[in-house]
This record gives C-alpha cells, structure tokens and sequence, in this order.
C-alpha cells in the first residue's frame, strides 16, 4: 500500500456512510449525537442517533431539521422558537442551566429532545 492512501480510503468510507445512514464521520470532529425521541423517528427515517457537526445548539437543532424536515413541526413552534413542551439536555443536564440554545456544543456532546407527554382524563 502506497503511503497516504489510507486517509483517502478512510475519507471515501466515511461518505459512504453518511450518504447511507444520515450519518458523520466523528474522526474529523463532527461528533455532536443528536438523540431522536422514539415517537419523532418515523420523522426522520427511523434513526435513533443523527451526528452533526458541533456549534452551538440552536445551529445544531437547526441543522437536525434541515435533514429531516419533517421534524421542524415537532420541535419548533409558529415563531421559530423550540416549543415549549420540549426539554432539551446535553450530556444529561438541561441547557437552561448551560446557557440555552446559544451554549456551544463539543465533539462528544450528546443532545436529548426529552417531549412532555401529557392526556388522560380530565
């Protein structure tokens, strides 16, 4: 094998990948895991996970919808802003004490869209 192929082979594999399954490849610091919530993966494909590249969150959530459209009406209200029976955690702890929307995400961050579910009898 000649010397420097490998990255090229590495870089072809992750375009594969991510034509295949919506996915990034982390090596080269796309690493932010966007969670998909169980009642929106019909929305988008049947993913569980989508890695995008970091930045801040809104950029992000922003980019999420861009790939799946269809969940623009889940997560974002008539105003373009987050809805508010949506929670959103990163790495486990809600951004409202991060910073919200504007707080800048890391390679490895991992983002939850918890949604409240609420119904019964009144």
């Amino acid at each position: 094998m000649q010397q420097g192929t490998g990255f090229k082979v590495h870089e072809e594999r992750c375009a594969v990948e991510a034509q295949r399954s919506f996915r990034f490849c982390g090596r080269h610091g796309l690493a932010v895991t966007i969670q998909v919530p169980a009642l929106w993966r019909s929305a988008a494909g049947e993913t569980r996970q989508v890695e995008l590249p970091s930045g801040n969150l809104a950029d992000v959530l922003n980019a999420l919808v861009e790939q799946f459209p269809s969940l623009g009406a889940h997560l974002f209200d008539e105003k373009g802003e987050v809805r508010s029976a949506i929670n959103l955690f990163v790495n486990q702890e809600h951004v409202r004490f991060r910073g919200g929307l504007s707080m800048p995400l890391r390679d490895g961050d991992e983002v939850y869209i918890v949604p409240m579910i609420s119904g019964g009898r009144r």
